[in-house]
């Protein structure tokens, strides 16, 4: 069952949608639906992935990983990889 909902977009984005829904010859509903059905399954994916590594790390190197990251995201670098 489909209901109807509002919510707000910009300019660009808007233009962007109808510029792909003339070309696929998709309402521009199909596509928003696609879309968010595609994102959230991306989401679940990243985290069931992130899960993975639960309780493979020890301690320290769990407080090293989250040190860096705090440490990169404050920096704005992606320069350290997670190897396990």
């Amino acid at each position: 069952m489909k209901k109807t909902v509002s919510f707000r977009l910009s300019d660009k984005t808007l233009g962007m949608l109808a510029g792909i829904s003339e070309e696929t010859n998709m309402t521009m509903t199909q596509i928003v639906n696609e879309s968010i059905e595609e994102y959230i399954e991306k989401l679940k994916r990243n985290k069931a992935g992130l899960l993975a590594y639960a309780g493979t790390l020890g301690s320290n190197d769990a407080d090293e990983i989250l040190k860096a990251i705090k440490h990169n995201k404050k920096n704005k670098k992606t320069e350290n990889r997670l190897e396990l």
